[in-house]
């Protein structure tokens, strides 16, 4: 998506994680990225979101789609 220094607009990302993640609906992905933000960086996030969060919502989704499927040895990994 970007650079891990630099800042993703917030909508490119949930686009971006929707086609990624088609089976997961954009509201909880929306969701996942407010709560990554107010881990990360605090309060609610604007139109920019630094790089990071936008990986730590992308490692979020992944795991919880390994574990749906079962294979929760290669989420812990």
């Amino acid at each position: 998506m970007l650079d891990p220094d630099g800042a993703v607009p917030f909508t490119g990302i949930v686009d971006h994680l929707s086609e990624v993640f088609p089976h997961i609906g954009r509201g909880h992905i929306e969701s996942v990225l407010v709560e990554e933000h107010e881990i990360i960086v605090g309060g609610v996030p604007g139109d920019l979101v630094p790089a990071a969060v936008a990986e730590g919502v992308r490692e979020r989704l992944l795991r919880a789609t390994i574990e749906s499927r079962g294979d929760t040895a290669s989420a812990a990994g």
